[in-house]
Parts: C-alpha cells; sequence; structure tokens
C-alpha cells in the first residue's frame, strides 16, 4: 500500500466562501478539517476546528456559514464545529475524487498559513498517480514526500510543520540518520538556509514526535 502526502492549496484563496471570510478575521483561524463526508444527496457533513471563542464563532456561522444545521463544543482553546453544509463546487469535486479511484483521504486535514490543506491519500500506485492528476485546476498542488504507508508514521508526518519537514527531509538526504553519520548540523543548516540552532531545536522536536510511535 502506498501513500502521496499533498499541499492542496486553491487558487482562489479559499475552498468555501466562509474560508475566505474567516482568513480575513482577526478573532478566528483555521486549524483543521477533522472529518468531511459527502452525502448521497451531494450535502457534506464536516467537522471543522477553529481557534477563537466559541461565542463569537456561531455568531460568524449564523451570519455566514449557511449550513442547513450545526453545533459547537470546546475542545481546549478550540471550537469544533460540526456542520451539514451545501458544498462549494470546489469542495464537492475534490471530495469525489477518493471515490472514483477507490483510495483513502487519511484525516485530518491541517490548513496552511496561505489557506492551502495537507492532506494524504492512501491506495495502489497507479490510482494515486491518476487521482492526483485528476485534482481540479483550480487548485495548486505540491507533492510534498510519498512512499509505502505506514499509519504511525504518516499521522507523525501530518504534524510536522513545513520547516521541520524540510529539515528531516535536508537531514535524511545528506545522510544525518546514516551509520556512520555522514552530515552534522552545519551541513543541514547551509541546505535549508537556517542556523545550526535552529537546525537542532527542530530536529529534537521531530525526534520526541516520532520515538512514541516507534515505541510507545
Amino acid at each position: 500500500m502506498r501513500y502521496i502526502e499533498n499541499t492542496i492549496t486553491p487558487k482562489r484563496g479559499w475552498f468555501h466562501p466562509v474560508d475566505k471570510l474567516v482568513e480575513t478575521d482577526p478573532d478566528v483561524e483555521r486549524k483543521s478539517i477533522q472529518q468531511i463526508n459527502l452525502l448521497e444527496d451531494d450535502t457534506v457533513v464536516m467537522l471543522y476546528e477553529l481557534a477563537g471563542h466559541r461565542e463569537y464563532i456561531e455568531t460568524v456561522v449564523d451570519d455566514h456559514f449557511e449550513a442547513l444545521v450545526y453545533s459547537t463544543s470546546e475542545i481546549g482553546d478550540n471550537t469544533l464545529v460540526w456542520a451539514h453544509i451545501e458544498p462549494s463546487s470546489l469542495v464537492e469535486r475534490l471530495l469525489r475524487i477518493p471515490q472514483e479511484y477507490n483510495i483513502v483521504l487519511q484525516m485530518p486535514l491541517e490548513f496552511t498559513a496561505d489557506g492551502g490543506v495537507k492532506c494524504v491519500f492512501v491506495g495502489e500506485r497507479d490510482a494515486l498517480r491518476e487521482a492526483t492528476t485528476a485534482l481540479p485546476d483550480a487548485v495548486r498542488v505540491d507533492v510534498r514526500r510519498m512512499g509505502e504507508y505506514n499509519p504511525g508514521l504518516q499521522r507523525f508526518s501530518t504534524e510536522l510543520t513545513d520547516r521541520q519537514a524540510e529539515i528531516l527531509d535536508a537531514a535524511i538526504a545528506l545522510g544525518y540518520y546514516d551509520d556512520p553519520r555522514n552530515a552534522t548540523y552545519d551541513d543541514i543548516a547551509e541546505r535549508t538556509g537556517c542556523t545550526r540552532t535552529t537546525v537542532g531545536e527542530h530536529l529534537r522536536k521531530i525526534e520526541a514526535k516520532v520515538m512514541p510511535e516507534i515505541r510507545p
């Protein structure tokens, strides 16, 4: 079983009109889509995680989301919105691709700073290639990595920031994790354009995330 991890970014800047509103609202921040499903009647149910006060987010949803029905709950400092909505044409098309190519879209989907989402597709090699090609022209697709699927490590991978992923990829490519070790913090810093201290900090954070997956 194979996987491909992409960042999918709408060229217009938003997937659904409510995303456009949230992007410009200083009191709300998009965090993730915990779950999303396209129903037989072409409507969508989703769990949308936002940073912001629950009461204010409910006001935003009431005024702009046009949800058929919704409810909210607090998750730490964030608000989780369960909503039954009419999807935009772009969202509907994206959600049909896993169905058409018999692949799995792994949850959650993490938002990036520019309004895209990090997503992982899982399936057979040919199906993944065809599905990636079928993504609509309205989105920009950046392939981050691909390979054999390992559930624990894939969950870990999606938790990395773009900077952490860049540093980890450089460390692996340069041989930092080879035995014997063939690269230093300085080598990785030169490749990624950051300081030696920053490399060390990021690699320690990465290792702290991956070790529990290897040895719970």
